[in-house]
C-alpha cells in the first residue's frame, strides 16, 4: 500500500512535466483507495498565474482581483505507483 506522501510525490512529479510546480502550494485535498480496481484516487490542488486578468483601472477596484488562481486535479495511481490518468476536477 503506499503512503500519503507518496501518492502526493507522484502526482508533482507527472503534473510538473506540465506545470511549473516549484513555488506553486502544491495540496493534497483528498484521497480515496478504490478496492475494486487497487487504485489511489486523489485529489491535489496548486496556484498558477491568472492569466485572465483585466488590468484596467476599474477591474482593479474589484473585490475578486488576484493574481494567482488555485487549480484541481483528480490524479489515479495504480499500486505499482503509475499515475494512469489525471483531469480536471471542480470542487
Amino acid at each position: 500500500m503506499l503512503q500519503l506522501g507518496k501518492l502526493k510525490q507522484l502526482a508533482f512529479d507527472e503534473l510538473s512535466q506540465i506545470f511549473d510546480l516549484e513555488k506553486s502550494d502544491f495540496r493534497l485535498e483528498e484521497y480515496f483507495y478504490e478496492k475494486a480496481t487497487n487504485t489511489y484516487k486523489i485529489i491535489v490542488s496548486f496556484l498558477v498565474k491568472n492569466e485572465n486578468i483585466n488590468t484596467g483601472s476599474l477591474a482593479q477596484l474589484s473585490l475578486g482581483f488576484s493574481k494567482f488562481e488555485r487549480i484541481y486535479k483528480e490524479v489515479v495511481i495504480d499500486e505499482e505507483g503509475i499515475v494512469i490518468k489525471f483531469s480536471i476536477y471542480n470542487p
